[in-house]
């Protein structure tokens, strides 16, 4: 017989025989069955117990007094009620990687101990009302990976203390109004590889503790951040690979708890200007693999905390109209990506800074112009309001002469300092010990 390692007792003396090793015994024995031993073909810690890849077509019932119970990668079909009801002491079951279809609405009746309960990949393609009703101390629910195509409005009925909720890669094609209204404590919502194409205004109702929410990789093809104002607490919002040509919001509400926000991977050409008005605390924005030609200066003037940016994978004009995004990236010294130009011809394949800096793009406006007059090529990062006056473009870009020559000092100091860095790097190479190759 083999006695635990962890077992402090066994490294008493050895004066005390008798007494370690009863107490070891002792020890072994409450990780053992009714009848001292492990049941096959599980394994055993403690209360613990693990029986996966055993070929198990139905739940064994002789693994009573178990805390945590894990059954994956075996061949369920089904939980029928019942099949779990001895099982009162579990405050955690896996059932994931199996081939289980459907789900008794009492089949978790008796479990309220039970914290976390997975059951991703699996066949799932319904889920009764009240299958999870039982289970009011519930922190974790993974129904990942399964063919769930539709929800109840009261699916997650009295899940109070549930923190995290993954319901990735199923067949949802929407989410039903208020359906998470009693998960007030949910910390992580995950429905990203669904099917998505639409979301209701009142989907995300009750959500007052969220700080992580995935919708990517669905179909959606407009993204209105006004569906999300109710996420009071909402720090991550990943949008990515989504269809969505459209980013705009609906509702004018401050939301200064939002940082991380990524729309990659779509299909966006328009942006609305005042999109990111309520955002004034975002750190990380991810707006590479797009259609975007431009972004106003409106858009611009409120990215004022950035830390993170990327825009590479958008067909960027670099023409007039790209006199904004340029002075705004000049003097942005955040992370970023390297952003290139699609158009005009002659700027194709460059960065949007090296092309408007050799081509002049935007010092040719300011021709003719004394240095008191307004003119659409420049912006400032100021969120302050400007005094602007009309004007016939679509880019609503107000700076004055001098204005624009400090903007074109500003990018002429980026460049310069670039060749400096690229100098000392070839002075450290050349002063550097030469290369020899050794023949012997």
């Amino acid at each position: 017989m083999v006695f635990p390692t962890n077992c402090v007792m066994c490294m008493w003396p050895m004066r005390y025989p008798c007494v370690t090793l009863c107490l070891c015994l002792w020890v072994f024995v409450t990780s053992l069955d009714s009848e001292g031993r492990c049941p096959h073909p599980c394994r055993c810690e403690g209360t613990l117990r693990y029986c996966d890849k055993a070929g198990l077509i139905t739940v064994p019932q002789d693994l009573i007094g178990s805390s945590g119970l894990s059954l994956r990668d075996n061949r369920l079909l089904c939980l029928p009620q019942g099949a779990l009801s001895r099982f009162n002491t579990l405050q955690w079951l896996f059932l994931g990687h199996n081939q289980i279809q459907r789900l008794d609405e009492r089949a978790f009746l008796g479990l309220r101990r039970l914290k976390e309960l997975e059951l991703s990949a699996n066949q799932l393609w319904l889920l009764p009302n009240r299958t999870f009703w039982p289970l009011p101390n519930l922190r974790l629910l993974d129904l990942s990976t399964n063919q769930v195509s539709a929800l109840s409005s009261s699916q997650f009925r009295g899940l109070r203390k549930l923190m995290v909720l993954r319901l990735r890669r199923n067949l949802l094609v929407s989410v039903p109004v208020r359906v998470f209204q009693d998960l007030r404590k949910l910390r992580v919502l995950d429905l990203g590889e669904n099917q998505l194409q639409t979301l209701a205004r009142n989907a995300f109702v009750g959500l007052l503790s969220l700080t992580e929410l995935r919708l990517d990789q669905n179909r959606l093809n407009r993204v209105n951040l006004g569906l999300f104002a109710r996420l009071t607490s909402l720090r991550s919002l990943d949008l990515s690979q989504n269809k969505a040509a459209w980013l705009g919001r609906t509702l004018h509400w401050n939301w200064p708890t939002l940082e991380h926000l990524d729309l990659s991977r779509n299909r966006l050409e328009w942006v609305e200007p005042t999109a990111f008005y309520g955002v004034p605390r975002l750190k990380s924005l991810l707006l590479n693999s797009n259609r975007l030609q431009v972004l106003e200066r409106n858009i611009l003037q409120n990215w004022v905390s950035l830390e993170n940016l990327t825009l590479s994978g958008n067909p960027w004009d670099c023409g007039r109209n790209i006199c904004a995004l340029a002075t705004w990236l000049g003097r942005y010294r955040g992370r970023r990506d390297n952003a290139l130009c699609s158009l005009p011809e002659e700027a194709e394949g460059e960065n949007i800074l090296d092309a408007v800096y050799a081509f002049q793009t935007c010092q040719s406006h300011v021709f003719g112009f004394n240095t008191e007059t307004n003119i659409t090529v420049e912006i400032n990062t100021n969120t302050e309001t400007d005094n602007t006056v009309g004007t016939d473009t679509d880019t609503v870009v107000i700076a004055t002469v001098t204005e624009w020559y400090i903007v074109t000092e500003t990018m002429e100091h980026v460049l310069k300092e670039e060749n400096k860095e690229e100098e000392e790097e070839e002075e450290q190479y050349s002063a550097a010990e030469p290369f020899t190759l050794s023949l012997f």
